[in-house]
């Protein structure tokens, strides 16, 4: 008689994989609005700073410490420039985007397996079918492919996070 079991398992573990990135890229979309944010905070008050009365009345001074605070302020100024620059060329909002689609993703990918799970469900008062395990196979193969496509499209996440999501699908597989 055949059996459902290995097909639901392979589907498990993907159901898993997906998880974890989707859990992942959602944890990353913070991490960008945060250093976005951050970021463009600072520079918003350095410039600020440069822009106002304060530039004017370090102009006005005479000596030794008016240079020096023409120099501080000059140097903050282009701190403030390449904070922008800098802001500009990290795209944290675009990387940010791109995290919070690719979550979607996996979600969606998570969703196409909880309803693998509730069609082909494998039970003593239910025997599979040959068709019924290969409608199940198929079914998996087309999901799989979703899997891929999103893995693709996805920013890659790095080999640290890779290593720490398959850690748990380790420990996961040896609890059962």
């Amino acid at each position: 008689m055949p059996r459902l079991t290995d097909v639901r398992e392979r589907a498990a573990h993907y159901q898993h994989k997906a998880n974890c990135r989707k859990k992942e890229h959602n944890r990353l979309v913070q991490v960008n609005y945060y250093l976005s944010k951050g970021m463009g905070i600072t520079v918003i008050i350095l410039t600020t700073v440069v822009g106002t009365r304060i530039f004017g009345y370090f102009s006005k001074m005479q000596g030794d410490s008016g240079v020096n605070y023409q120099i501080i302020t000059g140097l903050i100024s282009l701190l403030a420039a390449v904070l922008s620059a800098l802001q500009t060329f990290l795209g944290f909002q675009e990387r940010g985007e791109k995290n919070k689609i690719a979550a979607a993703e996996y979600e969606a990918v998570n969703n196409k397996l909880s309803t693998f799970f509730l069609r082909f469900q494998d039970s003593d008062q239910q025997p599979a079918t040959y068709q019924m395990r290969e409608e199940a196979i198929s079914a998996l193969e087309s999901i799989i492919g979703s899997f891929q496509t999103a893995t693709e499209n996805s920013p890659s996440l790095s080999p640290a996070v890779e290593d720490r999501y398959f850690e748990k699908l380790n420990n996961k597989a040896f609890k059962s």
